[in-house]
């Protein structure tokens, strides 16, 4: 979940996969998915979640690991919107 804040007010955003990059007062995020926190309803996960399953299935060695990984933290975001 990332809190985007400005003169406009506070909007929020669930994004997955990606990265972020701090430098000084400047953060980038370079992200697979970011859509407004709004927006998203249990249904959002059931794709996501499937597709990340089918992955992490096929994959190997840190592959795996990191598909696993993503895996576990999509179903636990999921449940919050459960």
């Amino acid at each position: 979940m990332i809190q985007i804040e400005s003169r406009a007010g506070v909007q929020e955003f669930l994004v997955t996969g990606g990265f972020v990059e701090i430098s000084g007062s400047i953060v980038t995020v370079l992200a697979e998915k970011a859509i407004l926190k709004a927006d998203v309803d249990e249904n959002f996960f059931e794709p996501v979640i499937a597709d990340s399953e089918e992955q992490s299935k096929n994959a190997i060695g840190k592959e795996k690991a990191r598909a696993d990984l993503r895996l576990n933290d999509l179903k636990d975001i999921s449940q919050v919107f459960a």
